[in-house]
């Protein structure tokens, strides 16, 4: 576990970062929520086309018809509170962060390309279904930095 460190993330090109430069404080992790959280974004696809974009700008962002979540799509097919996305820094590279998605006990449940799960890392591209609500997952840092990330064991 890592305690007392700062994270800062650095961003591979501008469009990662807010714009903003000292626009925003540092929370109690250390880190300006603006900037790091533009790089997270949900597309919400219809038919195969792109119809809104969700800036993931919490670090527990909620779904659901609820009142009080973020992202509150009008369908009966998602539940009151049916899944949450928690941005976290990363336990595998330093200076990232990484998406998981947790379904919140829902009626018809939450799916990342097409398998049902409970609790899964999100990674650029992913395609998550809630009922009748489909969501593509953007990474932009993954993005900038040509889609991929490889992890190294330690020992290496």
């Amino acid at each position: 576990m890592r305690t007392g460190r700062k994270w800062q993330l650095r961003f591979a090109n501008a469009s990662c970062s807010s714009g903003a430069a000292g626009a925003s404080q540092p929370d109690k992790t250390g880190f300006n929520l603006k900037e790091v959280f533009i790089m997270y974004k949900l597309l919400e696809i219809v038919d195969g086309n792109v119809i809104a974009e969700h800036a993931l700008t919490q670090a527990n962002f909620r779904i659901g018809r609820n009142l009080g979540n973020e992202l509150q799509p009008d369908d009966a097919s998602v539940s009151g509170n049916h899944a949450s996305i928690v941005l976290a820094p990363s336990a595998y590279l330093d200076d990232a962060m990484e998406a998981t998605i947790e379904d919140l006990g829902s009626t018809n449940g939450t799916f990342v390309n097409g398998r049902a799960v409970r609790r899964q890392l999100l990674k650029h591209g992913d395609m998550v279904t809630m009922g009748a609500l489909s969501l593509k997952f953007i990474d932009e840092q993954a993005l900038a930095l040509g889609g991929t990330r490889i992890l190294l064991n330690e020992e290496s």
